[in-house]
Protein backbone atom coordinates (compact mmCIF):
# COMPACT_ATOMS: atom_id res chain seq x y z
CA UNK A 1 0.00 0.00 0.00
CA UNK A 2 1.82 3.32 -1.30
CA UNK A 3 1.59 6.20 1.24
CA UNK A 4 -1.18 8.09 -0.20
CA UNK A 5 -3.45 5.07 0.25
CA UNK A 6 -2.30 4.36 4.28
CA UNK A 7 -3.60 7.97 4.39
CA UNK A 8 -7.11 7.58 2.57
CA UNK A 9 -7.45 4.50 5.03
CA UNK A 10 -6.61 6.21 8.26
CA UNK A 11 -8.94 9.36 7.36
CA UNK A 12 -11.83 6.46 6.95
CA UNK A 13 -10.67 4.74 9.97
CA UNK A 14 -10.76 7.79 12.12
CA UNK A 15 -14.27 9.06 10.52
CA UNK A 16 -15.84 5.82 11.27
CA UNK A 17 -14.87 6.21 14.97
CA UNK A 18 -17.59 9.28 15.27
CA UNK A 19 -16.10 10.77 17.95
CA UNK A 20 -12.85 10.36 20.01
CA UNK A 21 -10.66 11.53 22.87
CA UNK A 22 -6.99 11.93 21.67
CA UNK A 23 -4.49 11.16 24.07
CA UNK A 24 -2.15 14.06 23.09
CA UNK A 25 1.47 14.36 23.84
CA UNK A 26 2.41 17.17 21.16
CA UNK A 27 4.99 14.99 19.80
CA UNK A 28 4.63 13.89 15.85
CA UNK A 29 2.64 10.75 16.26
CA UNK A 30 0.08 12.20 18.55
CA UNK A 31 -0.22 15.08 16.08
CA UNK A 32 -1.28 13.32 12.91
CA UNK A 33 -4.08 11.67 14.58
CA UNK A 34 -5.42 14.60 16.23
CA UNK A 35 -4.71 16.46 12.95
CA UNK A 36 -6.85 14.04 10.85
CA UNK A 37 -9.29 13.43 14.14
CA UNK A 38 -9.94 17.52 13.79
CA UNK A 39 -10.27 17.16 10.06
CA UNK A 40 -12.71 14.11 10.16
CA UNK A 41 -14.41 14.56 13.18
CA UNK A 42 -14.62 18.18 13.30
CA UNK A 43 -15.96 19.37 16.89
CA UNK A 44 -16.29 15.73 18.35
CA UNK A 45 -12.79 15.09 18.77
CA UNK A 46 -10.77 16.56 22.41
CA UNK A 47 -6.86 16.69 22.82
CA UNK A 48 -5.88 15.92 26.41
CA UNK A 49 -2.65 16.05 27.46
CA UNK A 50 -1.39 14.13 31.07
CA UNK A 51 0.79 16.31 33.28
CA UNK A 52 2.72 15.33 36.44
CA UNK A 53 6.13 15.75 37.56
CA UNK A 54 7.10 12.81 35.27
CA UNK A 55 6.81 15.13 31.90
CA UNK A 56 8.59 18.10 31.16
CA UNK A 57 7.07 21.25 30.92
CA UNK A 58 8.41 22.22 27.90
CA UNK A 59 6.66 19.53 26.26
CA UNK A 60 3.41 20.87 27.79
CA UNK A 61 3.61 24.09 26.48
CA UNK A 62 4.50 22.38 23.04
CA UNK A 63 1.19 20.66 23.35
CA UNK A 64 -1.02 23.39 24.44
CA UNK A 65 -0.07 25.69 21.38
CA UNK A 66 -0.39 23.16 18.71
CA UNK A 67 -3.74 22.22 20.17
CA UNK A 68 -4.76 25.73 19.74
CA UNK A 69 -2.60 26.27 16.54
CA UNK A 70 -4.80 22.90 15.38
CA UNK A 71 -8.29 24.93 16.74
CA UNK A 72 -9.16 21.62 18.88
CA UNK A 73 -10.03 21.97 22.47
CA UNK A 74 -7.37 21.10 25.08
CA UNK A 75 -7.43 19.72 28.84
CA UNK A 76 -4.78 19.18 30.90
CA UNK A 77 -5.26 15.99 33.15
CA UNK A 78 -3.09 15.34 36.22
CA UNK A 79 -1.82 11.52 36.55
CA UNK A 80 -0.78 10.22 39.58
CA UNK A 81 2.46 8.00 38.85
CA UNK A 82 4.06 8.37 42.04
CA UNK A 83 1.70 7.59 44.06
CA UNK A 84 1.69 3.59 42.31
CA UNK A 85 4.73 1.23 44.26
CA UNK A 86 5.13 -0.26 41.18
CA UNK A 87 6.15 2.94 38.76
CA UNK A 88 7.99 4.22 41.84
CA UNK A 89 9.90 0.58 42.05
CA UNK A 90 11.48 1.52 37.95
CA UNK A 91 10.67 -1.86 37.03
CA UNK A 92 10.87 -2.74 32.97
CA UNK A 93 7.36 -2.93 33.01
CA UNK A 94 7.09 0.78 33.76
CA UNK A 95 5.85 1.83 31.08
CA UNK A 96 2.42 -0.12 31.60
CA UNK A 97 1.81 0.80 34.88
CA UNK A 98 2.44 4.57 33.71
CA UNK A 99 -0.10 3.83 30.78
CA UNK A 100 -2.90 2.24 33.33
CA UNK A 101 -2.83 5.27 35.24
CA UNK A 102 -2.67 7.56 32.05
CA UNK A 103 -5.69 5.08 29.80
CA UNK A 104 -8.03 4.62 33.27
CA UNK A 105 -8.42 8.35 33.53
CA UNK A 106 -8.98 8.64 29.80
CA UNK A 107 -11.20 5.89 29.33
CA UNK A 108 -13.46 7.49 32.27
CA UNK A 109 -13.09 10.98 30.87
CA UNK A 110 -14.29 9.76 27.83
CA UNK A 111 -17.29 7.54 29.41
CA UNK A 112 -18.59 10.60 31.19
CA UNK A 113 -18.28 13.10 28.50
CA UNK A 114 -19.50 10.97 25.87
CA UNK A 115 -17.08 10.02 23.40
CA UNK A 116 -16.93 6.26 21.63
CA UNK A 117 -12.80 6.06 21.64
CA UNK A 118 -9.77 7.16 23.37
CA UNK A 119 -6.90 7.22 20.26
CA UNK A 120 -3.32 7.29 21.16
CA UNK A 121 -0.32 7.50 18.47
CA UNK A 122 0.99 4.17 19.03
CA UNK A 123 2.29 2.97 15.45
CA UNK A 124 3.94 0.18 13.51
CA UNK A 125 7.97 1.06 14.41
CA UNK A 126 6.91 0.83 18.29
CA UNK A 127 6.80 -2.89 17.72
CA UNK A 128 10.68 -3.11 17.12
CA UNK A 129 11.80 -2.28 20.72
CA UNK A 130 10.65 -3.11 24.21
CA UNK A 131 7.31 -1.60 24.88
CA UNK A 132 5.30 -2.75 28.12
CA UNK A 133 3.26 0.37 27.65
CA UNK A 134 1.22 -1.60 24.49
CA UNK A 135 -0.50 -4.64 26.86
CA UNK A 136 -2.17 -1.34 28.46
CA UNK A 137 -3.70 -0.56 24.81
CA UNK A 138 -5.93 -3.76 25.24
CA UNK A 139 -6.36 -3.53 28.85
CA UNK A 140 -8.44 -0.39 28.26
CA UNK A 141 -9.80 -0.47 24.63
CA UNK A 142 -7.69 2.18 23.54
CA UNK A 143 -7.62 2.47 19.69
CA UNK A 144 -4.05 3.44 17.60
CA UNK A 145 -5.29 4.24 14.02
CA UNK A 146 -1.73 4.89 13.38
CA UNK A 147 -0.31 1.21 13.81
CA UNK A 148 -3.94 -0.47 12.35
CA UNK A 149 -3.10 1.44 9.47
CA UNK A 150 0.52 -0.27 9.61
CA UNK A 151 2.20 3.64 9.49
CA UNK A 152 5.92 3.39 10.57
CA UNK A 153 7.70 6.55 11.93
CA UNK A 154 9.30 8.17 8.68
CA UNK A 155 5.63 7.51 7.00
CA UNK A 156 4.25 9.22 10.04
CA UNK A 157 6.83 12.46 9.59
CA UNK A 158 6.11 12.48 5.43
CA UNK A 159 2.59 12.74 6.71
CA UNK A 160 3.21 15.44 9.13
CA UNK A 161 4.67 17.64 6.55
CA UNK A 162 1.94 16.81 3.40
CA UNK A 163 -0.28 18.28 6.76
CA UNK A 164 2.08 21.23 7.24
CA UNK A 165 2.66 20.49 11.06
CA UNK A 166 5.21 22.01 12.90
CA UNK A 167 6.10 18.63 14.50
CA UNK A 168 7.26 17.02 11.84
CA UNK A 169 11.13 16.83 12.56
CA UNK A 170 10.47 17.14 16.02
CA UNK A 171 12.63 14.35 17.75
CA UNK A 172 10.92 11.87 20.03
CA UNK A 173 10.55 12.62 23.83
CA UNK A 174 10.29 10.27 26.25
CA UNK A 175 9.05 10.88 29.72
CA UNK A 176 11.69 11.61 32.38
CA UNK A 177 11.49 8.78 34.23
CA UNK A 178 13.24 6.77 31.06
CA UNK A 179 16.54 8.46 32.25
CA UNK A 180 16.40 6.18 34.64
CA UNK A 181 17.78 3.14 35.24
CA UNK A 182 15.62 0.09 36.20
CA UNK A 183 15.45 -0.86 39.40
CA UNK A 184 16.96 2.98 40.56
CA UNK A 185 13.46 4.25 42.34
CA UNK A 186 12.16 7.08 40.58
CA UNK A 187 10.93 10.38 42.93
CA UNK A 188 10.44 13.89 42.37
CA UNK A 189 13.80 15.29 43.00
CA UNK A 190 15.46 13.25 40.21
CA UNK A 191 13.46 14.27 37.84
CA UNK A 192 13.33 17.91 38.70
CA UNK A 193 17.10 17.04 38.19
CA UNK A 194 16.86 15.63 35.01
CA UNK A 195 14.38 18.24 33.35
CA UNK A 196 16.36 21.35 34.63
CA UNK A 197 19.96 19.43 33.17
CA UNK A 198 17.61 18.61 29.45
CA UNK A 199 16.48 22.60 29.80
CA UNK A 200 19.81 24.43 29.98
CA UNK A 201 21.41 21.52 27.01
CA UNK A 202 18.48 22.31 24.94
CA UNK A 203 19.67 26.23 25.44
CA UNK A 204 22.88 25.78 23.76
CA UNK A 205 20.87 24.48 20.80
CA UNK A 206 21.22 21.12 20.63
CA UNK A 207 18.43 18.82 18.65
CA UNK A 208 18.07 16.04 20.77
CA UNK A 209 19.37 15.17 24.99
CA UNK A 210 19.00 12.98 27.18
CA UNK A 211 20.63 13.22 30.44
CA UNK A 212 20.46 9.62 32.07
CA UNK A 213 20.78 9.80 35.88
CA UNK A 214 22.94 7.34 37.46
CA UNK A 215 22.31 8.83 41.29
CA UNK A 216 25.94 10.50 41.43
CA UNK A 217 26.40 10.63 37.58
CA UNK A 218 24.75 12.30 34.79
CA UNK A 219 25.25 10.95 31.55
CA UNK A 220 24.64 13.17 28.51
CA UNK A 221 23.13 11.63 25.44
CA UNK A 222 23.39 14.05 22.08
CA UNK A 223 23.84 13.12 18.59
CA UNK A 224 27.94 12.54 17.55
CA UNK A 225 27.38 15.52 15.44
CA UNK A 226 26.80 17.30 17.90
CA UNK A 227 28.93 16.47 20.55
CA UNK A 228 31.64 19.44 20.05
CA UNK A 229 29.18 22.07 20.83
CA UNK A 230 29.06 20.34 24.56
CA UNK A 231 32.50 20.09 24.49
CA UNK A 232 32.97 23.80 23.83
CA UNK A 233 30.44 24.67 26.64
CA UNK A 234 31.99 21.54 28.62
CA UNK A 235 33.08 24.06 31.95
CA UNK A 236 29.58 25.76 32.19
CA UNK A 237 27.61 22.34 31.13
CA UNK A 238 29.59 20.67 34.29
CA UNK A 239 29.13 23.44 36.52
CA UNK A 240 25.42 23.85 35.74
CA UNK A 241 25.05 20.33 36.32
CA UNK A 242 26.69 19.86 39.24
CA UNK A 243 24.94 23.27 40.77
CA UNK A 244 21.92 20.37 40.71
CA UNK A 245 23.40 17.74 42.75
CA UNK A 246 25.55 15.69 40.28
CA UNK A 247 29.07 14.52 41.43
CA UNK A 248 30.28 13.81 37.71
CA UNK A 249 29.17 14.80 34.40
CA UNK A 250 29.97 12.38 31.35
CA UNK A 251 29.37 12.70 27.41
CA UNK A 252 28.34 8.97 26.38
CA UNK A 253 30.78 8.52 23.30
CA UNK A 254 28.12 5.98 21.23
CA UNK A 255 25.74 9.47 21.22
CA UNK A 256 22.02 9.61 21.84
CA UNK A 257 20.04 6.54 20.95
CA UNK A 258 16.43 6.20 21.29
CA UNK A 259 15.90 3.07 24.64
CA UNK A 260 19.10 3.20 25.62
CA UNK A 261 18.16 2.28 29.31
CA UNK A 262 16.52 -0.89 27.36
CA UNK A 263 20.44 -2.44 26.62
CA UNK A 264 20.67 -3.25 30.18
CA UNK A 265 17.55 -6.11 29.62
CA UNK A 266 19.82 -7.63 26.54
CA UNK A 267 23.58 -7.34 28.35
CA UNK A 268 22.75 -7.56 32.41
CA UNK A 269 19.58 -9.87 32.63
CA UNK A 270 20.08 -13.63 33.45
CA UNK A 271 19.02 -14.76 30.01
CA UNK A 272 17.20 -18.02 28.41
CA UNK A 273 20.60 -18.78 26.49
CA UNK A 274 19.37 -22.67 26.78
CA UNK A 275 16.47 -24.06 25.52
CA UNK A 276 15.47 -25.21 29.08
CA UNK A 277 11.74 -23.25 29.33
CA UNK A 278 9.47 -21.39 26.84
CA UNK A 279 7.83 -18.83 29.35
CA UNK A 280 4.20 -18.39 28.42
CA UNK A 281 4.26 -14.83 28.63
CA UNK A 282 0.40 -14.16 27.04
CA UNK A 283 -1.03 -15.87 29.97
CA UNK A 284 -2.33 -13.39 31.96
CA UNK A 285 -3.75 -11.70 29.29
CA UNK A 286 -5.55 -14.93 28.17
CA UNK A 287 -5.83 -15.89 32.23
CA UNK A 288 -6.14 -13.62 34.16
CA UNK A 289 -2.50 -14.78 35.74
CA UNK A 290 0.48 -14.89 34.46
CA UNK A 291 2.66 -17.80 34.79
CA UNK A 292 4.79 -18.56 37.47
CA UNK A 293 8.06 -20.10 38.19
CA UNK A 294 7.60 -24.02 40.04
CA UNK A 295 11.31 -23.43 41.74
CA UNK A 296 12.00 -27.39 42.72
CA UNK A 297 14.14 -29.26 40.15
CA UNK A 298 15.33 -26.01 38.85
CA UNK A 299 19.01 -24.12 39.26
CA UNK A 300 19.12 -20.70 40.38
CA UNK A 301 19.95 -19.38 37.38
CA UNK A 302 16.96 -21.21 35.68
CA UNK A 303 14.73 -19.33 37.82
CA UNK A 304 16.66 -16.12 37.84
CA UNK A 305 16.19 -16.44 33.61
CA UNK A 306 13.07 -17.63 33.71
CA UNK A 307 11.65 -14.38 36.10
CA UNK A 308 13.65 -11.89 33.89
CA UNK A 309 12.02 -13.14 30.47
CA UNK A 310 8.55 -13.00 32.71
CA UNK A 311 9.15 -9.68 33.59
CA UNK A 312 9.52 -8.17 30.24
CA UNK A 313 5.55 -8.39 30.27
CA UNK A 314 4.33 -8.72 32.96
CA UNK A 315 4.80 -7.93 37.09
CA UNK A 316 5.09 -9.25 39.85
CA UNK A 317 7.09 -12.56 38.97
CA UNK A 318 6.35 -15.14 41.37
CA UNK A 319 8.39 -18.37 42.07
CA UNK A 320 7.03 -20.75 44.36
CA UNK A 321 9.01 -23.04 46.75
CA UNK A 322 12.07 -21.91 46.79
CA UNK A 323 14.74 -23.05 49.12
CA UNK A 324 16.83 -20.67 51.30
CA UNK A 325 19.68 -21.59 49.08
CA UNK A 326 18.19 -21.26 45.99
CA UNK A 327 16.62 -17.77 47.02
CA UNK A 328 20.03 -16.31 47.83
CA UNK A 329 21.91 -17.63 45.01
CA UNK A 330 18.98 -16.27 42.71
CA UNK A 331 19.14 -13.16 44.88
CA UNK A 332 22.98 -12.61 43.41
CA UNK A 333 21.67 -12.53 40.02
CA UNK A 334 18.60 -10.67 40.64
CA UNK A 335 19.07 -8.40 43.79
CA UNK A 336 15.65 -6.72 43.45
CA UNK A 337 14.24 -10.54 44.18
CA UNK A 338 12.66 -10.84 47.63
CA UNK A 339 12.24 -14.16 49.65
CA UNK A 340 9.20 -14.15 51.61
CA UNK A 341 10.68 -17.55 53.69
CA UNK A 342 7.82 -18.83 55.48
CA UNK A 343 5.86 -18.92 52.28
CA UNK A 344 8.92 -20.06 50.29
CA UNK A 345 8.30 -17.32 47.74
CA UNK A 346 10.16 -15.37 45.42
CA UNK A 347 8.78 -12.42 44.45
CA UNK A 348 10.23 -9.36 41.44
CA UNK A 349 8.42 -6.36 41.29
CA UNK A 350 5.65 -5.10 43.89
CA UNK A 351 2.16 -6.02 44.31
CA UNK A 352 -0.87 -4.94 42.03
CA UNK A 353 -2.84 -2.18 43.47
CA UNK A 354 -5.29 -4.36 45.51
CA UNK A 355 -8.69 -4.06 44.17
CA UNK A 356 -11.68 -6.16 44.89
CA UNK A 357 -13.24 -7.32 48.58
CA UNK A 358 -10.82 -9.18 50.96
CA UNK A 359 -9.30 -12.70 51.03
CA UNK A 360 -9.10 -14.07 54.40
CA UNK A 361 -6.62 -16.54 55.09
CA UNK A 362 -7.59 -19.02 57.54
CA UNK A 363 -5.65 -21.80 59.35
CA UNK A 364 -6.53 -24.92 62.03
CA UNK A 365 -3.03 -24.53 63.82
CA UNK A 366 0.49 -22.96 64.03
CA UNK A 367 1.66 -25.63 61.62
CA UNK A 368 -0.37 -25.45 58.69
CA UNK A 369 1.15 -21.79 58.49
CA UNK A 370 3.50 -22.11 56.00
CA UNK A 371 1.15 -23.26 53.21
CA UNK A 372 -1.02 -20.82 54.68
CA UNK A 373 1.67 -18.11 54.35
CA UNK A 374 2.19 -19.16 50.30
CA UNK A 375 -1.79 -18.41 50.19
CA UNK A 376 -1.75 -15.23 51.90
CA UNK A 377 1.51 -13.84 50.12
CA UNK A 378 0.07 -14.79 46.37
CA UNK A 379 -3.02 -13.34 47.53
CA UNK A 380 -1.42 -10.23 48.19
CA UNK A 381 0.93 -10.06 45.35
CA UNK A 382 -2.00 -10.57 42.71
CA UNK A 383 -3.76 -7.51 44.15
CA UNK A 384 -5.93 -8.96 46.71
CA UNK A 385 -6.64 -7.32 50.14
CA UNK A 386 -5.57 -9.89 52.34
CA UNK A 387 -6.25 -11.15 56.24
CA UNK A 388 -5.00 -13.30 58.25
CA UNK A 389 -6.74 -15.45 61.24
CA UNK A 390 -4.31 -18.37 62.08
CA UNK A 391 -4.56 -20.97 64.89
CA UNK A 392 -8.91 -21.21 64.98
CA UNK A 393 -9.08 -25.07 64.53
CA UNK A 394 -11.58 -27.06 65.70
CA UNK A 395 -10.22 -28.68 68.60
CA UNK A 396 -11.22 -25.49 70.12
CA UNK A 397 -14.42 -24.32 68.59
CA UNK A 398 -14.68 -21.33 70.54
CA UNK A 399 -11.62 -19.55 69.03
CA UNK A 400 -13.31 -19.65 65.01
CA UNK A 401 -16.59 -18.68 66.95
CA UNK A 402 -15.45 -15.95 68.10
CA UNK A 403 -14.31 -14.83 64.91
CA UNK A 404 -17.95 -15.10 62.84
CA UNK A 405 -18.07 -11.18 61.71
CA UNK A 406 -14.14 -11.17 60.32
CA UNK A 407 -15.40 -14.22 58.49
CA UNK A 408 -18.47 -12.90 57.34
CA UNK A 409 -17.00 -10.07 56.31
CA UNK A 410 -14.50 -11.44 53.91
CA UNK A 411 -15.35 -11.91 50.48
CA UNK A 412 -13.04 -15.04 49.71
CA UNK A 413 -12.48 -17.51 52.78
CA UNK A 414 -9.19 -19.75 52.12
CA UNK A 415 -9.06 -22.67 55.25
CA UNK A 416 -5.62 -24.16 55.25
CA UNK A 417 -5.87 -27.19 57.64
CA UNK A 418 -3.88 -30.05 58.11
CA UNK A 419 -5.03 -33.49 60.70
CA UNK A 420 -8.42 -34.46 60.45
CA UNK A 421 -9.08 -31.22 58.11
CA UNK A 422 -12.87 -30.70 59.28
CA UNK A 423 -12.06 -26.66 59.70
CA UNK A 424 -13.28 -25.91 55.97
CA UNK A 425 -16.71 -27.90 56.35
CA UNK A 426 -17.38 -25.63 60.04
CA UNK A 427 -16.20 -22.36 58.04
CA UNK A 428 -18.69 -22.93 55.52
CA UNK A 429 -21.30 -23.99 57.47
CA UNK A 430 -20.81 -20.18 59.43
CA UNK A 431 -20.94 -18.30 56.02
CA UNK A 432 -22.39 -17.36 52.83
CA UNK A 433 -18.79 -16.60 51.22
CA UNK A 434 -17.09 -19.45 49.06
CA UNK A 435 -14.52 -21.21 51.33
CA UNK A 436 -11.40 -22.67 49.16
CA UNK A 437 -10.05 -25.69 51.61
CA UNK A 438 -6.48 -26.11 51.49
CA UNK A 439 -5.06 -29.97 52.95
CA UNK A 440 -1.73 -29.95 54.41
CA UNK A 441 0.45 -32.75 55.22
CA UNK A 442 0.67 -32.04 58.70
CA UNK A 443 -0.08 -34.84 61.20
CA UNK A 444 0.77 -38.03 62.25
CA UNK A 445 1.24 -41.58 60.62
CA UNK A 446 -2.81 -41.86 59.36
CA UNK A 447 -2.89 -38.52 58.06
CA UNK A 448 -0.95 -40.07 55.70
CA UNK A 449 0.91 -36.76 54.44
CA UNK A 450 -1.92 -34.81 54.03
CA UNK A 451 -4.36 -37.19 52.28
CA UNK A 452 -6.46 -38.02 54.95
CA UNK A 453 -7.35 -34.23 55.11
CA UNK A 454 -7.45 -34.36 51.53
CA UNK A 455 -10.70 -36.64 51.42
CA UNK A 456 -12.00 -34.82 54.21
CA UNK A 457 -12.57 -31.72 52.79
CA UNK A 458 -13.52 -33.70 49.63
CA UNK A 459 -16.58 -35.05 51.98
CA UNK A 460 -17.88 -32.29 53.34
CA UNK A 461 -21.43 -32.00 53.36
CA UNK A 462 -21.07 -27.91 54.02
CA UNK A 463 -21.60 -26.73 49.96
CA UNK A 464 -19.90 -23.91 48.83
CA UNK A 465 -16.49 -25.25 49.71
CA UNK A 466 -13.51 -25.71 46.76
CA UNK A 467 -10.82 -27.82 47.41
CA UNK A 468 -7.47 -27.79 45.94
CA UNK A 469 -4.57 -30.01 46.18
CA UNK A 470 -2.15 -31.61 49.31
CA UNK A 471 -0.09 -28.06 50.57
CA UNK A 472 -0.95 -26.02 47.11
CA UNK A 473 -1.70 -22.79 48.46
CA UNK A 474 -0.58 -20.60 45.82
CA UNK A 475 -3.24 -22.69 43.77
CA UNK A 476 -6.09 -21.71 46.22
CA UNK A 477 -4.78 -17.83 46.21
CA UNK A 478 -5.18 -18.20 42.53
CA UNK A 479 -8.66 -19.02 42.45
CA UNK A 480 -9.67 -16.59 44.77
CA UNK A 481 -8.06 -14.15 42.45
CA UNK A 482 -10.62 -15.12 40.31
CA UNK A 483 -13.36 -15.56 42.67
CA UNK A 484 -12.60 -12.00 43.70
CA UNK A 485 -12.54 -10.67 39.66
CA UNK A 486 -15.56 -11.63 39.05
CA UNK A 487 -17.73 -10.60 42.17
CA UNK A 488 -15.49 -7.19 41.73
CA UNK A 489 -17.17 -7.08 38.37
Amino acid sequence: MSLQEKLTALRTLIHSYGSAIVAFSGGVDSSVVLAIAKQELGDRVLAVTAHSPVYAQRELEAAQKLAQQLGVPHEIIFTRELDDPRYVNNPPTRCFHCKQELFSKLTELARARGFAHVLDGTNASDTQDFRPGMRALSEYAVRSPLLEIGLTKPEIREIARMLGLPTAEKPAMACLASRLPYGSTITPEKLRQIEHAEEFLFGLGLSQVRVRHHEHMARIEVPPEEMPKVLDHRDAVTAHLKKLGFRYVTLDLMGYRSGSMNEVLKDHSPALSEPFARPDIEREERCGVAEVVFCPGKTPKQIAAIMSELRKKTEPVLATRATPEQARAVQKLLPDVIYHEQARLLTLGAPKAPQGGTVLVVTAGTSDIPVAEEAAVTAQYLGNPTERLYDVGVAGMHRVLAHRERLNAARVLIVVAGMDGVLPSVVAGLTDKPVIAVPTSVGYGASFGGLSALLTMLNSCAPGVAVVNIDNGFGAAVLATKINTIQGG
